[in-house]
């Protein structure tokens, strides 16, 4: 079918809910509009699936959402009984629709009898990662579009090893997407029904203790932190998402109880009011931020993106102003720093490897070669270093 006609089979579905409907008639008076929603179906990649909040095939929304999760319930079928009861581990962002998406995603997985461990609430993005792990599920799924615009949303799906599916089966479950004829009447049983049957289980505090225990053990040199921590103000903002879930009791455990959020955006809002792009790289999320620092006489603003997989820093100048860190400038710190710790105490060998992906800064490559370790580039995305980790 043209892009016409398909828009044509929306307008006859029978079940839209009302907020698609309304866009379908305002946004469908645009033929170009109409050609680009309709003309193609949204790709699926082995990041998964991002796109505005619209109707269409090339966007996100219940549908799009609904025939991607038909396909991975399907691949999960293809693997047998052991690979359905491991199941998917499911979480969601702070965006609009985020949590009927994940709850719709529950629901399709669930009445194929593939066992779902839906998160109570949002959660951050690194926490799902965990998750898959600590359940053993063969997958996860998590829906967010990151960093992008409130216009956006997404779809993520992750492997048996909390890193992004691998190209393989990533293929695999958009070619079994494809082959979904009506989306507009997938089988989903309704929550009630699959909780009592077992097959829908609920997670929270359960596995945030889990994650909070492991996280514990991140830091590296616990008796300077008790040195120095209370001559460090921090300022946190999670940029209206999901590291407001878990920041205070992350940063407590850690030893760092002088913390500080800006209230103005510690509000879980999926406007970003603050913020014309809640990206934690830019300067301009930093403005209440810079703010409340100045009035509290702070030394570090830390930022989280909405999903919180993406950390921004800003930290006082000797003349009294901010700098905000790049990601590569963060990256390179932190690399030097673990390097020295692990010579000081005795601990480094050549057998470790620093990993970074082909756009990154070289800077922390130099670092490596003075402490005589190994070093590889990778592609672009976090599964491909995440499938470094367990060689």
């Amino acid at each position: 079918m043209n892009a016409e006609e398909t828009f044509e089979l929306w307008q006859k579905a029978d079940n839209l809910p009302d907020y698609l409907q309304e866009q379908l008639d305002e946004l469908g008076k645009d033929p170009k509009w109409v050609a680009d929603a309709f003309g193609q179906d949204i790709n699926f990649g082995t990041a998964g699936m991002r796109g505005r909040l619209e109707p269409g095939t090339n966007r996100i929304n219940l549908f799009t959402v609904g025939k991607v999760t038909e396909g991975l319930a399907r691949l999960i079928d293809e693997n047998g009984e052991e690979a359905q009861k491991r199941g998917v581990a499911i979480s969601f962002d702070s965006r609009y629709h985020s949590r009927e998406f994940a709850e719709y995603a529950a629901r399709i997985l669930a009445t194929h009898g593939i066992h779902v461990y839906l998160f109570d609430d949002l959660r951050p993005t690194p926490e799902l990662s965990f998750a898959v792990r600590y359940l053993h599920t063969f997958a996860g799924i998590n829906i967010t579009a990151s960093h992008n615009a409130k216009q956006y949303n997404g779809y993520k799906a992750y492997g048996e090893d909390g890193a992004q599916m691998a190209p393989e089966n990533a293929d695999r479950l958009f070619s079994y997407a494809q082959k979904v004829k009506d989306i507009f009447h997938i089988k989903a049983d309704n929550v009630a029904k699959l909780r009592a049957n077992g097959t829908l289980q609920l997670i929270g505090e359960d596995v945030d203790e889990a994650y909070l225990a492991k996280l514990k053990k991140v830091n590296i040199d616990t008796d300077l932190i008790k040195k120095n921590a209370e001559k460090l103000k921090i300022i946190y903002t999670p940029l209206h998402g999901t590291g407001k879930m878990l920041y205070d009791r992350a940063f407590r455990q850690g030893g760092f109880d002088n913390v500080i959020p800006v209230p103005s955006q510690s509000i879980i809002d999926p406007e970003f009011p603050t913020t014309i792009k809640p990206n934690p790289e830019y300067r301009d999320v930093f403005k209440p931020g810079f703010k409340l620092a100045d009035e509290v006489d702070a030394n570090v603003i830390i930022a989280t993106d909405p999903d919180a997989d993406r950390m921004g820093a800003a930290v006082r100048k000797e003349d009294g102003d901010f700098q905000v860190l790049t990601g590569n400038q963060i990256a390179t710190l932190m690399a030097y720093y673990l390097l020295v710790h692990l010579k000081e105490s005795g601990k480094l060998s050549n057998d470790y490897e620093i990993v970074t992906s082909v756009v990154s800064s070289a800077l922390p490559f130099k670092i490596a070669d003075d402490f005589g370790i190994k070093t590889k580039h990778v592609l672009t995305g976090f599964k491909y270093i995440g499938e470094e980790v367990d060689r």
